[in-house]
């Protein structure tokens, strides 16, 4: 079993990759602000291709979001056991918590219609004043990234 897992996890990891990537082009490319405006990641959040109602091709960014993260998770024991070490095994309970956030991320993002709004409005506190109303309805997502890096970080500890 170990050797099945070895043999195909680095292309399960090169797919998932490949199809958040593939997938957020196609949306960024089709975007359209509310205003007419195209996409640019200086201006707009990324979950902004995923909003309905905005962006035309949201279901194509939360479809890739999710197919892709389900792949990385799937591909996070292969990790595990190429590194072998304790170091492996953190990264990979980190690893597939970030693939698990982003997977119920995009299904967020599939029934939430403003999350660009609480996300503008969460960034834009002006300083001294409270945020906490808007974390509560912060989105759940947010900690996925959190995750991303604690991966890549005891990852590049492994190594």
């Amino acid at each position: 079993m170990k050797q099945i897992i070895l043999d195909f996890y680095t292309y399960l990891g090169w797919a998932g990759s490949l199809i958040i990537l593939i997938c957020s082009l196609i949306a960024a490319l089709a975007y359209r602000g509310k205003a007419g405006e195209r996409y640019s990641i200086a201006r707009h959040f990324v979950s902004e291709l995923g909003e309905r109602g905005v962006s035309r091709l949201a279901w194509v960014f939360n479809a890739g979001l999710i197919v892709g993260s389900f792949l990385l998770l799937l591909m996070m024991p292969g990790v595990e056991i190429s590194l072998d070490s304790v170091w492996g095994s953190i990264g990979t309970a980190f690893g597939m918590l970030a693939a698990l956030a982003f997977v119920f991320y995009a299904s967020f993002l599939i029934h939430a219609g403003n999350v660009a709004k609480k996300q503008r409005a969460l960034c834009s506190t002006p300083p001294g004043e409270s945020a906490d109303a808007l974390l509560v309805d912060a989105v759940p997502g947010v900690d996925a990234g959190y995750f991303t890096i604690l991966w890549f970080l005891v990852i590049c500890a492994a190594r």
